[in-house]
């Protein structure tokens, strides 16, 4: 559960968070660069079209949305981390 709490965090504050490639890299980086026992890490991401819920007087409110569509995006990322300088491997696969 606790890798779901930075997932999380990490989306609040990620520059990448419209580009599901770039953010899921990031996400991956994050966690082999941080934790130096894991050496791999597999990221799946699927993005689902969403729209802001307009209130009565037609004012898109702040915190509510609902699904617009049914158009649907996945990307899968690895990021590896090999050799004494720990350098990463990216394998972005878009479907």
């Amino acid at each position: 559960m606790r890798y779901l709490l930075v997932f999380l965090d990490l989306a609040k504050i990620s520059p990448f968070i419209l580009s599901i490639e770039k953010f899921g890299i990031h996400v991956g980086l994050f966690f082999v660069q941080k934790y130096g026992h894991i050496k791999k890490v597999n990221v799946t991401i699927e993005q689902l079209r969403w729209k802001r819920m307009k209130m009565e007087d037609d004012k898109e409110h702040g915190h509510a949305f609902w699904r617009d569509g049914e158009e649907r995006r996945n990307v899968d990322v690895i990021v590896g981390v090999s050799g004494t300088h720990g350098q990463a491997s990216v394998d972005v696969d878009d479907t």
